[in-house]
């Protein structure tokens, strides 16, 4: 129920930044929508997609997973998922408006999904909503509206958050229309079950005067609003947005954020709480997500809207602080703000992006035209001109002509060649365009242009970028687009392209070349297409909204010569003046038969390393051996080593650990995973802080052999029986969240864990407990008793009080038992740990979180603070 172990330390696309040395290219997870928090739409770690390769020889659809319901989402991929009973697999998540949720083996062509969910049977009798109960008539939606945004996962506690639409009988969806629910829902993405608090009925009011509102009060109705704009999470919370359907009033644009771990809503904020009919300021970027910055700022636009620049923020780009409040921070409105309202020219039209390595926020929509600002001072508002931010230009083939920009642009962030370029093609018979950016603004014209047309209609590409960094000739620009026609309304033919993102007049291949093989279906209208690890997945609509579709998968036909790479142990330990020896092993993948080269990343001083052989063609097995000098310090250090053959590059992120215990004598940590994420060997937690944790992931299992800090063998086992798992749905900044957040649960018996044959040690054993449960409002107490192999017992009393969720202070039981551990003793080398509620005043569910084993003759004094 966790994720597998893995050398690998996770890297998720960032384009912000350059990948660090030692990060094993071609890896990524696609966790929220674009890729990155940016909103680049970028993956800039894509090795096996190249100008070269990428034709209608080489490259097509490699086969399609079947789906219920039009997938207006982007896909999401996360790499090394255990589901439990069907062991790991990288995933690829997809989610329809027929309220299903799947993960598919994102590697096989098995139609089967591994996971499907239907968020309907929750609720008996609840069934999808279709448009035509909201509308009377199909316009921008035909079919049903159920799940229609791009959901976010959080890695950190394996959680996907959506916003599924359901009809419901019940009538407590909200004061307004309670028949319609929207609801925020909390999912564990290998096994799709809700997480504590999940779901939650999304609503709420804010003050105001506008259409809808009664007595100064303006509540949100789940009927009307439509939640396009994909979600986010920034700093624990999870922001949510709407916009309307087709204008259908009295809609506003909302913004509402939510505690990720608690559910529990944060803020409510509507852009327009005074604006009237067909002025609500909606919130809808084409579903693009907003953009998040480093420091956890979130940024939306606007659509039409009453503006006041007080509490009105029609046809604005909007900036909500990091703290969880939320404050709405600043603003920037253009000055023509009245005619993008008079002509229906949403700045909203799609959403913002951050330019990497500045303090720049770019964005347009329906009116063609770039605005550029800064982050640090958005600009208000000015009467004419825009002179109060960095640049404002027309996109437009011709002048004011209002070519709509909807998909939005990506950007490559290149630093070198020709540098960094944002891309766009607009709806309205406009070329392909990209702007070269010089470090302050974008030079015009466009530096790069296609020759042939966007559809003449409401029809403008969905962009996607790839590249191996800045490497030439690995840059393509792949296109959602619709066959031809105006697409803004209906269902309609679509296919996908492919273009060199060096030169946008060179297409190098779309999905109608081949049509009988590629054929990409339907046009899933604003759904990005994802690229990651050598294949593109693309969603498809029905043909009658309603029934079953593709999300097709394209690749390479013939797999391109790869290599993979593997180094164990992933963290052996040495005292001062040792040595530890790695086994290196490289195999081939296709074919591939030329030499890979091996180096490692900076070492500190008084580490040597020697490769026992180097320049190797796979099948090949050498070693590494670290030479540790005696002046070096205790403690964990990294290593990365990486393999190079050509423009192909892979590495493993190790570690070597520097300790003053014997191997095999050092301290003995077990973390109960439960259906938490396992630790990285790397990783250092706990009161005594140590790596190489054990890590025993289910309910109860026995014989489990225990290594200790150094990950060398003790000698001694575990044993361990408890009557479920739980969590506490936390996320942190440091491994000791990941460490409390998953817990052996009594569930209304005992927890028993049994720990055999520890080395001899004439000092004993200091035992180390940690107990945090999920016991939210009510004090949750448990006693923890240790009989050792002696027969002698210690016993503690732990009360987690209510409201005190591990914050990532580790507190000692004080003499109420108030605290998250206790330290218990035994003089043995074996002992019996037995975990139950108390008699008088205990909850039903105490957890064990974790224990460290800790010798005698190695008194840790932070543990009896």
């Amino acid at each position: 129920m966790a994720f597998a172990a893995r050398t690998l330390a996770r890297f998720v696309a960032c384009a912000l930044c350059a990948a660090p040395f030692g990060t094993a290219l071609a890896q990524l997870d696609v966790t929220t929508q674009r890729y990155d928090d940016a909103r680049l739409g970028a993956n800039l770690v894509e090795t096996q997609l190249t100008t070269s390769n990428v034709n209608a020889g080489n490259f097509g659809k490699l086969w399609s997973y079947t789906v219920s319901g039009s997938v207006y989402a982007q896909p999401l991929y996360v790499r090394d998922v255990t589901i439990p009973g069907q062991g790991t697999h990288n995933v690829l998540y997809v989610v329809t408006m027929n309220d299903r949720v799947y993960a598919f083996d994102a590697d096989s062509n098995a139609d089967t999904p591994l996971l499907e969910f239907d968020v309907t049977s929750e609720v008996p009798g609840s069934t999808p909503i279709p448009i035509l109960q909201i509308l009377g008539f199909n316009d921008n939606i035909i079919g049903n509206v159920g799940i229609e945004s791009t959901p976010v996962i959080d890695l950190s506690t394996n959680t996907m958050y959506l916003v599924a639409r359901t009809l419901e009988t019940s009538s407590n969806c909200g004061s307004h229309n309670p028949t319609f629910c929207q609801k925020l829902h909390a999912l564990d993405i290998t096994t799709f079950e809700e997480r504590p608090g999940s779901p939650v009925i999304l609503g709420g009011s804010v003050p105001g005067n506008g259409s809808g509102s009664q007595g100064g009060t303006l509540a949100f109705d789940p009927k009307i609003e439509d939640q396009r704009a994909s979600l986010a999470l920034s700093n624990g919370r999870v922001f949510v947005a709407w916009s309307s359907h087709s204008d259908q009033f009295p809609y506003h644009g909302w913004v509402m954020v939510y505690d990720a771990a608690t559910l529990q809503q944060t803020l409510i904020w509507s852009s327009a709480p005074d604006g009237t009919s067909f002025n609500g300021a909606g919130i809808w970027m084409a579903g693009r997500a907003p953009a998040i910055d480093a420091d956890g700022n979130v940024y939306y636009m606007t659509g039409n809207g009453t503006w006041d620049g007080t509490t009105n923020f029609g046809e604005s780009f909007v900036k909500f602080g990091a703290t969880p409040d939320t404050p709405l921070l600043d603003w920037f409105t253009p000055s023509a703000v009245d005619l993008l309202n008079d002509l229906d020219l949403d700045l909203a039209g799609s959403g913002p992006i951050l330019v990497p390595g500045t303090n720049l926020i770019v964005g347009a929509g329906k009116s063609g035209v770039f605005y550029v600002t800064r982050i640090d001072d958005l600009g208000g508002h000015v009467a004419s001109g825009d002179t109060n931010i960095v640049q404002h230009f027309d996109n437009s083939r011709f002048q004011d002509d209002h070519e709509q920009i909807k998909g939005g642009p990506v950007y490559w962030n290149r630093n070198g060649g020709l540098g960094p370029w944002m891309y766009v093609w607009s709806d309205g018979c406009n070329h392909f365009n990209a702007y070269r950016f010089n470090g302050t603004d974008f030079d015009l014209p466009p530096v790069s242009q296609s020759t042939m047309l966007s559809p003449c209609g409401s029809s403008g590409g969905v962009l996607t970028l790839s590249a191996n960094g800045s490497a030439p000739g690995s840059g393509i620009v792949w296109v959602s687009m619709p066959v031809a026609g105006d697409a803004n309304s209906g269902i309609h033919p679509g296919m996908l392209r492919a273009f060199d993102a060096d030169d946008l007049s060179t297409e190098l291949w779309n999905s109608n070349q081949n049509q009988g093989r590629d054929d990409a279906g339907n046009w899933p209208k604003f759904s990005a297409p994802t690229v990651v690890n050598g294949r593109v997945y693309l969603g498809s609509f029905p043909d009658d909204g309603f029934g079953d579709t593709h999300v097709n998968v394209y690749g390479l036909l013939v797999a391109p010569g790869d290599f993979s790479l593997t180094a164990t142990p992933p963290n052996p330990g040495t005292n001062p003046g040792g040595s530890v020896v790695y086994t290196i092993d490289i195999a081939a993948q296709n074919g591939f038969a030329d030499p890979v080269h091996l180096d490692v990343g900076t070492l500190p001083a008084g580490v040597t390393a020697t490769f026992a052989g180097n320049d190797l063609t796979p099948p090949a097995e050498t070693t590494l051996t670290l030479d540790v000098d005696a002046s070096v310090a205790l403690g964990e250090y990294p290593l990365a080593i990486v393999a190079t053959s050509g423009a192909l590059q892979h590495g493993v992120d190790n570690g070597f650990y520097v300790t003053d215990a014997a191997a095999g004598a050092g301290v003995v940590s077990i973390d109960f995973v439960g259906n938490g994420v396992l630790l990285a060997a790397t990783d250092l937690a706990g009161v005594v802080s140590k790596p190489n944790w054990n890590e025993p992931i289910i309910a109860a299992g026995s014989g489990l052999a225990l290594v200790d800090e150094s990950g060398a063998d003790t000698g001694a086992t575990l044993d361990w029986n408890a009557g479920n798992v739980g969590s506490l749905g936390i996320s942190g900044p440091t491994p000791d969240f990941a460490m409390m957040n998953s817990y052996l649960d009594a569930d209304h018996g005992t927890t028993t864990i049994r720990v055999r044959d520890l080395p001899a040690n004439p000092g004993g054993y200091f035992v180390y407990v940690y107990a945090d449960g999920d016991n939210g409002g009510s004090d949750l107490a448990g006693v923890y008793s240790l009989v050792g192999d002696d027969g002698e017992p210690w016993s503690a009393r732990i009360v987690d009080a209510a409201g005190a969720t591990f914050d990532g202070t580790f507190v000692h039981v004080d003499g109420d038992g108030r605290g998250n551990y206790a330290v218990l003793f035994t003089g043995s080398n074996g002992f019996t740990l037995t975990v139950s509620p108390p008699l008088v005043g205990g909850g039903a569910h105490t957890p064990l979180n974790g224990i460290q084993i800790v010798r005698g003759d190695r008194i840790f004094g932070s543990g009896f603070d």
